[in-house]
């Protein structure tokens, strides 16, 4: 099944899902260890984010998911920054924002994970979120830098 990560159409039909990816100050990704008793990619990681609501505004399902989720919403971007197709369908738009040291409120029998840019071939990975965090790393749009960030000269 082919993936695909591209630009958003905010003109087309909304998404089934809203996520976000959350990036600390050092540059890793903060992800969600799915309980293994979930139906959707039981024990992988994945970026917090959910199911949006009929007719939902995905703007505010993003927000009511990061608020159920981790009992906060940071600040996020007007719009999207990616768009992920799966088989040529439109699975989820992503928002990329900054972690800061805030405490996160996880649901119950969630766990999180914070994974370093350099290792987006982890196992765990989800394969449909995986390479949406590719596409974040390489531009650098989930923090002010680069990703992963440089190191010396």
């Amino acid at each position: 099944m082919p993936v695909e990560v591209v630009a958003p159409d905010p003109t087309g039909p909304p998404p089934d899902y809203c996520c976000a990816v959350l990036v600390d100050a050092a540059g890793r990704f903060l992800l969600e260890k799915r309980p293994e008793t979930k139906a959707d990619a039981p024990g992988r990681l994945t970026c917090f984010g959910g199911l949006r609501e009929p007719r939902e505004d995905p703007a505010a399902c993003i927000a009511r998911e990061l608020g159920e989720e981790l009992g906060f919403v940071p600040p996020l971007p007007a719009a999207p920054g990616w768009a992920l197709h799966v088989d040529g369908r439109l699975i989820a738009w992503f928002w990329a924002a900054p972690l800061d040291d805030v405490p996160i409120r996880l649901e119950a029998g969630v766990e999180a994970v914070r994974l370093p840019a350099d290792e987006l071939d982890h196992p765990d990975l989800s394969s449909w979120h995986a390479p949406v965090l590719a596409a974040v790393s390489r531009t650098g749009s989930g923090r002010t830098g680069t990703y992963p960030p440089r190191r010396g000269p």
